[in-house]
């Protein structure tokens, strides 16, 4: 994260997970709770939770994928060992399916400002991305695990969304114009 990229640091992204019909967390993934990586959940076309993606304090974004009865079209492997027979597939998703959107995403923001640090990029997608899911009337045993939170930065974070749902168009016209790239990270002891 640091050195790649000629010092600007790699861009990870992970895929938080498909297990909330068992309870799993993305906080208990050591991948998808690194601080070098982006952490993506699932939401549905509709931008509701899907059945599937797991929560977690270090969920970064959600992206759409599979759900309410539709699924991702993509291409696909031929034969048995794709998704179905053809060259392409319309029943892909899960977190797996989210997670490479926000890379194409994040490829589309460097390709509109290559000087973008780990960091930047970081910053912009929790700067642009939509609120979703923003229903006062839910009544949760946890308000904190479910409701969204503004944290010190004056940024709200939802444990299934993160930041919120991606927003591409955004992203990409905050990153041509950012020139103001998040200061180091200090490490406390």
């Amino acid at each position: 994260a640091y050195n790649g990229r000629n010092g600007l640091g790699n861009i990870i992204t992970w895929a938080a997970g498909n297990g909330l019909s068992s309870d799993d967390d993305s906080n208990l993934d050591g991948y998808a709770n690194s601080r070098f990586t982006i952490s993506v959940t699932a939401v549905d076309h509709d931008g509701d939770q899907t059945n599937y993606g797991e929560p977690g304090a270090n969920v970064l974004v959600s992206a759409p994928s599979d759900g309410s009865g539709v699924g991702i079209t993509t291409t696909d492997n031929e034969g048995n060992s794709g998704y179905t027979n053809g060259d392409y597939t319309s029943n892909f998703g899960g977190t797996s399916s989210a997670t490479p959107l926000v890379s194409g995403v994040i490829a589309l923001m460097l390709e509109a400002n290559s000087n973008l640090t780990w960091r930047d990029v970081k910053h912009i997608l929790a700067s642009t991305s939509d609120q979703i899911d923003t229903s006062t009337s839910k009544i949760y045993l946890d308000v904190n695990q479910y409701s969204w939170i503004t944290n010190s930065a004056g940024f709200k974070h939802h444990n299934w969304y993160g930041f919120g749902k991606i927003n591409g168009a955004n992203a990409v016209t905050a990153s041509k114009n950012y020139i103001l790239n998040v200061k180091n990270n200090k490490n406390c002891s």
